[in-house]
Parts: structure tokens; C-alpha cells; sequence
């Protein structure tokens, strides 16, 4: 939104599979966070996987329940 770009390096399948996901802001990420269909494709594991996020990325950590018991 402030004009950093920053580009997708792989898809959902990918992500899931990766040392480190990164979920950033845009103009659809808020979109993305309601959409279960989405969701439902990551299978994360933050206990093999570095997994963060910046600005309203954060709403994707948390829809997929990566928050909990912590402050985002």
C-alpha cells in the first residue's frame, strides 16, 4: 500500500513446504483473511517453519489460528 513491492515466490503448495512464509499486506488481504477456500489450502507448521508477517498480514496469521496466546 505504501509502494513496497515485495512479489509472490511460489504458491499455497509451496508455502507449505517452505522454510519461511512471509504473509504481507495489499489490497486484497482482507479479502483473503474471510475466505475459508483460501485458508483451508495452507498447511503450516510453525514448529518447522519460520512464519510471520507485516501490516494486515497479520489478519492471515490469525484467521488461520497462528495467534493464539500471542500479540500481533
Amino acid at each position: 500500500m505504501a509502494g513496497l513491492t515485495i512479489p509472490i515466490h511460489g504458491s499455497v503448495a509451496e508455502a507449505n513446504m517452505a522454510d519461511v512464509v512471509l504473509f504481507t499486506s495489499g489490497p486484497t488481504t482482507r479479502q483473503k483473511y474471510l475466505d475459508q477456500e483460501y485458508l483451508r489450502r495452507f498447511r503450516l507448521d510453525p514448529g518447522k517453519q519460520l512464519i510471520g508477517s507485516m501490516c494486515s498480514g497479520s489478519l492471515i496469521l490469525g484467521a488461520l489460528g497462528l495467534l493464539k496466546g500471542k500479540e500481533a
